[in-house]
């Protein structure tokens, strides 16, 4: 493992942040990274459903395709509606404190910065409505990857 983690290979800029996300880890990211408490685990269970990962029931013995398979344009509007449903507390209450400025977000939600054009108008969303902002950040192309 020492050797796979010292590779730069495991680090070049191809292969960081270029897989999609599934239905399940975006939910739980999404969890974590807005810091719900006491999460509706039930009701976010059902949204993955929805999104095409039922827990515990692949669609076969290999697991689901996953991938781009993920994304389409339906996925992307329920991704963010989940986001918005969280921040509203629909599913528990979030503690968005922590996610003071756009670069804390920048740096928690995405673990890198953005490009210049999506930052000005994370700081021109952030001036005015925090919650919009990181429902912004969270509906970006760059937080459907890990």
């Amino acid at each position: 493992m020492r050797t796979v983690f010292r590779s730069r290979a495991f680090y070049h800029r191809a292969v960081m942040h270029a897989q999609i996300k599934s239905p399940v880890e975006f939910v739980v990211g999404a969890v974590r990274h807005l810091g719900v408490s006491a999460p509706d685990w039930v009701g976010l269970s059902a949204l993955t459903a929805q999104a095409g990962q039922r827990l515990f029931f692949p669609p076969t013995v290999k697991g689901w395709d996953g991938g781009a398979a993920w994304i389409n344009a339906a996925t992307i509007f329920n991704r963010a509606n989940l986001v918005g449903a969280l921040l509203s507390g629909a599913f528990g209450t979030p503690d968005i404190v922590p996610l003071s400025s756009p670069e804390t977000m920048s740096a928690q939600l995405l673990q890198r910065p953005l490009p210049e054009a999506r930052r000005a108008i994370l700081v021109h969303a952030a001036r005015t409505n925090r919650e919009a902002a990181i429902h912004l950040i969270m509906s970006l192309p760059e937080y459907q990857v890990c």
